[in-house]
């Protein structure tokens, strides 16, 4: 064989191996990103998709032209199902946006990405109270608005303005190359592929819903116990003897707080309806906030957001980070692998069984026999709220609040 004859062999090897890697990758689609047809056996369950989500999620987004978008981060992830019943027929398509560890900013221009399709009719914004704290000794400017713009907001349609943004089709296209050329989507197809039997793996579905499935075998090896206890622990060294603020004594206000002030603007110029909740957590979670002496900062918190919802013309906002019979389960003791929770899967993050009853009070009307899971905060009625909720704080965990 002549030396051109091999290189040409060897040329036409690589190039043969390269499109089956690709075929491969786009049949199997493992982070979701190319919108590949599902098929029960080879690509349902989508493990590397888990890491990936921050990357997919405006594509997949904007792919599924949702009716009714969500946003927020990974508790509304994995507590409001897109696919539940609860949703009425105008209501669909469902997209869940919720990213994981997602700054309020982060949500809202990942949400600004998808109102760019035009689709959007209702958005549900889930918010968390630790997302807009601010530590006092970090000096740096969080009053001038928009923030300085990062690597990730190459991905989106649009600028925080709700400019047409420059780049971001360059940026897909890089990411579709990596997805289906590279060999770490390769292997992310094969581990697809293989973990299609694995009932306990982690996984996004197309629209963006998180069905925790990861979470059974930690409870079936370890008992849900130790899930509180890593969480609790997480809570403490997170809030515990820091010293804490929500805004800025120079704007009085924040980056956060201008996140939702903003997209309420946009989405009210849209005529898109907003409804603000305050995603419940588990009274393990708001017992650390009291013994960190935050209760009077996260009622400011409550008070604050109420403000802007009516000031920006949101349709609704609701608190669910109450002390009720769905927040005080008794998490099972250490060594129980049987018992689970029927709401929480751990103090700060909720089950699709109790984002189903939150979903039926916020788009209503709830079922007859449902004991209400929220209160639909109003100015006229939000003192007495906070009132009954502090008093029902001091009764659980002390008589006095620490300072």
């Amino acid at each position: 064989m002549t030396w051109r004859r091999y290189i040409y062999f060897w040329l036409a090897g690589v190039a043969g191996l390269c499109v089956l890697v690709a075929l491969l990758n786009v049949v199997v689609d493992p982070y979701g990103l190319i919108g590949t047809r599902e098929i029960r056996g080879l690509n349902v369950l989508k493990p590397a998709a888990t890491t990936r989500t921050r990357i997919v999620k405006p594509v997949q987004g904007e792919r599924a032209a949702p009716s009714t978008l969500i946003l927020g981060n990974s508790r509304p992830e994995m507590g409001l199902d897109p696919e539940s019943a609860v949703w009425s027929s105008a209501q669909k398509p469902v997209y869940n946006a919720g990213i994981p560890g997602a700054s309020v900013y982060r949500s809202m221009r990942y949400g600004q990405s998808i109102l760019a399709e035009d689709s959007v009719q209702l958005v549900i914004w889930g918010l968390d109270f630790a997302d807009f704290l601010i530590r006092a000794d970090q000096v740096r400017d969080r009053c001038s608005w928009p923030p300085p713009e990062e690597d990730w907001e190459s991905r989106l349609r649009v600028s925080a303005s709700m400019l047409p943004a420059d780049g971001w089709r360059m940026q897909r296209l890089k990411d579709y190359a990596v997805s289906i050329l590279s060999t770490g989507a390769l292997v992310d197809s094969l581990m697809t592929i293989a973990s299609q039997q694995d009932g306990g793996v982690g996984t996004r579905t197309a629209l963006g819903f998180n069905p925790a499935q990861d979470y059974g075998p930690i409870i079936r090896a370890e008992g849900q116990h130790v899930l509180f206890a890593q969480k609790n622990a997480e809570m403490d060294a997170r809030l515990m003897d820091k010293d804490w603020e929500i805004v800025d004594e120079k704007c009085q206000s924040s980056e956060d707080y201008r996140s939702v002030e903003e997209f309420l603007g946009q989405a009210k110029d849209r005529g898109i309806p907003v409804i603000l909740f305050i995603n419940p957590y588990h009274v393990d979670y708001l017992e650390t906030v009291w013994r960190a002496g935050l209760w009077p900062l996260f009622e400011d918190w409550k008070r604050r957001l109420l403000r802007l919802a009516a000031d920006g013309g949101a349709e609704a906002f609701w608190d669910f980070s109450l002390l009720n019979d769905y927040t005080t389960e008794a998490p099972p003791p250490p060594g129980d692998r049987q018992a689970t929770l029927h709401w929480f899967w751990e103090p700060a993050h909720y089950k699709a069984e109790l984002g189903e009853l939150m979903l039926r009070e916020m788009l209503g009307p709830p079922a007859e026999a449902q004991a209400p899971v929220g209160v639909l905060l109003r100015s006229g009625t939000v003192d007495g709220h906070l009132d009954a909720q502090r008093r029902l704080a001091a009764a659980r965990f002390g008589e006095v609040s620490p300072d």
